[in-house]
């Protein structure tokens, strides 16, 4: 809730053991290191894929998975989904509103693009945030689509969505600083 204020904490990437080594691990807790959520990239998959869940175990259990977070072949772009099937893989003979039901929602999207602050490509990239729309009562809009494609988070951000049902958010463009021989966003 908005009225909680924020809350500061940290990530730590676990290195214990040769399955985090393959298959990276990240706890995320508080400052005083109370345990918050857990989130381990899955096996046999051809682009990243994290599981999110509130166990330590990091397991899919019903009652502790939060979801995941899926990027593509080149991490590029990033779409963080709630529990629920992936569209693909919903009976078609199925209802359409049984089946986007079924479907898992879309939490946020996040993309990455080549910038044109530095002379070369090796420069900061531009970073675009999107998530569903908050109404001015606080509630948030359900992202959930049988065809994430046209009407995903990532699609409507591509194709300038509307700000009914969207928010965006793009990263401050940083400024090079020749003192330190980097860019600063400060």
């Amino acid at each position: 809730p908005k009225h909680a204020g924020t809350l500061q904490c940290r990530i730590v990437r676990e290195r214990s053991g040769i399955s985090t080594k393959f298959h990276p691990k990240y706890v995320m807790e508080s400052d005083s290191g109370i345990f918050l959520m857990t989130a381990q990239k899955q096996v046999k998959n051809r682009s990243s894929n994290y599981s999110v869940s509130m166990s330590k175990a990091s397991s899919k259990d019903a009652d502790a998975f939060l979801g995941k977070l899926r990027s593509d072949f080149l991490g590029i772009e990033w779409v963080a989904y709630g529990p629920g099937l992936n569209p693909s893989k919903v009976d078609s003979k199925l209802p359409a509103a049984h089946a986007m039901q079924q479907v898992r929602e879309e939490l946020v999207a996040v993309q990455y693009t080549a910038s044109k602050w530095g002379a070369t490509a090796k420069g900061p990239r531009k970073m675009g945030v999107v998530i569903p729309h908050t109404q001015p009562n606080g509630e948030r809009l359900v992202c959930r689509t049988l065809t994430p494609q046209s009407e995903g988070l990532l699609a409507l951000l591509e194709n300038g969505g509307s700000a009914q049902l969207i928010d965006t958010y793009n990263n401050k463009p940083p400024k090079w600083n020749d003192t330190i021989g980097a860019y600063v966003l400060n």
